[in-house]
């Protein structure tokens, strides 16, 4: 063991928390003590334990740097170079928080300007544990098109948006994971003892005895392993091309091709649990006058792997030698003189192996693209056959995932920061507890005041974005898992320094992620510069409801604060989202109109009482309703119809 060696938290170019006692630990030979200095001035000291520990404190810093870090002890030097102090900012939740720069909305553009050097990033390796970590694996790296490109794209636009206008460096400390769940991020001491709970604590128990941690993570590698064999034996075989289905044509005969809808995942179709290789067909036409050179095949997302002709001719493939192909977006060139005027043949072998299969990605991002901006849409419908079903021994069906289980990401990836020296927590999760919206009202809020007491450093901010738009329009409200989770995410408000980012306007009909994470980060950005940097003049916060008015001839009044000088419905005069409802309880849309800081409703003539009203109450509600900041009104109803998510654990 080297002489001296501490947390990879520090390193060459961190952030250290401005204004607080910075710890500092590590491992030393016992009964020595290591000293701390700062550009050459002793500032620390710390006696080494018995059992070959060390904790240092650095003693409060202004904003700034860069600096040089020396510990030192009698056999063991460490020194790092461009140190700062700044703001460092826990960034924890599912993939909308992990969704990288790369893949987000003007990809090339954001990666090709993430250079700053007052913003960094510390990548939080994926670990979970049955037992709190020690230590966590990472490096820090200064903001840089090659670095950003695979970072959080909501931290990012976060951070540049501070340093910009603050000149705070900006520490981004990234540990998310996709898919998980709240209850995965709680320490497990904190859910115990609570009903409610016990549920969530239970499911970890079936996990961890008797395979415990290492055993089961000896047994994952085993079964991923056998699957990963038996897929590759399906890949490995020659392809078995339907020669007719690639040339144009109608399928006139062949009864084991039928219509699909791309896109759009298979298990719709083919059943729940479907693994195999199904064939997709789909017939374009290039235009007579149009160039035949230059074209490139785009298909979005596909889940897991693809192999790809046009008119025959082989043009792509990815399998399990890239990363993460099930996020993929499948760009392939299309060689000079493949297509041809009129029609062409597009055929696509999709291999799925666990989870949703086919084409994943919103209408817009399947295309044909040539020359002078021409773009072919390849949506709508296409034609499909299945080839084979993979069918995976009962022994190698996926276990319980480790992400949803409870604690086990606290224990692995947020127990080994809990003596850094933070700022705050930004967070984006809610997805993977939708069908549990009801429960998430408790374990929301339990999660913060998790976090903050285990952090020991008080009521530090903590801010989070509530859930997109997604999915499709319905014609009026009624039970949605969404809006449940949202109202369960504004419930949290009521804790001290929290502050929420919403992100109803910039969802998605077809993709659980929206690629907009600019408007995301900034929004969040808005409450640290207002809470943290003293902008008090700046709105951080939509228009947020207060109380309900009944008028002359059946209009209600609907009142708002945090409007920002006024209510605002950008490119038309009504306001959309709004539903009242009538005497048996049902909810209609109803006109409604701005008048200065309230919202007038049509409502229901004849009522002596003062109806009942939603806003934004739906999966992906349609509504125009913001301030003059521009920032949209928050989702409310002031019912109290039971939750369609209630008793659900």
């Amino acid at each position: 063991m080297p002489a001296l060696s501490v947390s990879p938290l520090f390193a060459n170019h961190m952030v250290l928390q401005r204004d607080k006692p910075c710890t500092v630990w590590g491992d030393a030979p016992a009964g020595g003590e290591v000293r701390a200095f700062m550009d050459g001035v002793p500032v620390a000291s710390a006696p080494v334990s018995s059992w070959g520990r060390f904790r240092l404190a650095l003693p409060p810093s202004p904003s700034g740097g860069p600096h040089t870090l020396v510990l030192e002890l009698p056999g063991g030097r460490l020194e790092f170079e461009d140190v700062w102090f700044g703001d460092v900012w826990i960034c924890s939740g599912q993939s909308n928080m992990e969704w990288p720069l790369s893949q987000s909305a003007n990809a090339e553009a954001e990666v090709a300007r993430a250079g700053h050097r007052l913003v960094r990033f510390f990548q939080v390796a994926r670990c979970s544990s049955f037992h709190p970590q020690e230590s966590v694996q990472g490096k820090w790296q200064v903001s840089s098109p090659a670095s950003a490109a695979d970072f959080s794209a909501v931290a990012w636009h976060f951070a540049e948006r501070v340093a910009v206008e603050t000149g705070v460096p900006q520490g981004m400390v990234g540990a998310y994971w996709g898919g998980s769940t709240a209850e995965a991020w709680i320490s497990p001491l904190d859910l115990a003892g609570d009903e409610e709970f016990a549920p969530l604590l239970e499911r970890r128990q079936d996990l961890a005895f008797p395979l415990e941690a290492g055993a089961l993570a000896g047994e994952t590698r085993r079964r991923d392993r056998e699957r990963l064999r038996l897929v590759r034996a399906v890949l490995d075989a020659p392809p078995r091309l339907p020669v007719h289905a690639a040339l144009p044509g109608p399928l006139d005969g062949e009864a084991d091709w039928f219509p699909f809808h791309v896109p759009g995942a298979w298990e719709e179709r083919l059943g729940a649990h479907f693994d195999g290789v199904v064939w997709f067909r789909k017939e374009f036409e290039i235009p007579p006058e149009a160039p035949l050179g230059d074209w490139t095949l785009h298909l979005g997302v596909v889940d897991d792997f693809d192999d790809v002709w046009v008119n025959g001719v082989h043009v792509g493939a990815a399998g399990p030698e890239v990363p993460e192909t099930w996020r993929k977006l499948r760009s392939y060139p299309l060689a000079p003189g493949l297509l041809r005027s009129g029609k062409n043949v597009l055929l696509v072998r999709v291999i799925d192996h666990g989870g949703a299969g086919g084409f994943v990605s919103p209408p817009w991002e399947l295309a044909v693209a040539g020359p002078g901006a021409r773009r072919i849409p390849l949506a709508g419908e296409w034609h499909c056959r299945v080839e084979s079903r993979i069918v995976f021994p009962p022994w190698i069906e996926p276990k319980p995932l480790l992400h949803h289980t409870a604690g086990l990401l606290f224990d692995g990836m947020i127990a080994p920061l809990l003596a850094l020296s933070i700022c705050g927590v930004l967070w984006y999760q809610g997805e993977s507890n939708a069908m549990r919206a009801a429960q998430y009202r408790r374990l929301f809020p339990h999660l913060i005041r998790s976090w903050r007491a285990r952090w020991q450093q008080g009521d530090f901010p903590f801010y989070f974005v509530q859930l997109a738009a997604f999915g499709t329009r319905p014609g009026s409200a009624g039970p949605c898992d969404w809006a449940e989770l949202r109202e369960a995410q504004a419930l949290a408000l009521e804790l001290p320094r929290t502050g929420m980012a919403l992100a109803l306007d910039v969802g998605d009909v077809e993709d659980i992620h929206p690629k907009n994470k600019r408007t995301v980060g900034e929004r969040l950005a808005l409450h640290a510069l207002k809470d943290v940097h003293g902008r008090a003049d700046l709105p951080a916060s939509g228009p947020v409801f207060q109380c309900l008015m009944s008028e002359a001839g059946g209009r209600i009044r609907v009142r708002f604060e945090h409007d920002g000088g006024g209510l605002h419905t950008p490119g038309r005069n009504e306001v959309l989202g709004f539903e009242v409802a009538d005497a048996e309880g049902r909810f209609a849309p109803v006109r409604a109109v701005v008048d200065g800081s309230d919202v007038v409703l049509t409502g229901p003539e004849g009522r002596s009482d003062v109806p009942c009203v939603r806003y934004a109450w739906a999966d992906h509600p349609e509504v125009n309703l913001v301030n003059a900041a521009g920032l949209p009104a928050v989702p409310f109803r002031t019912d109290h119809h039971p939750l369609a998510t209630a008793g659900k654990r």
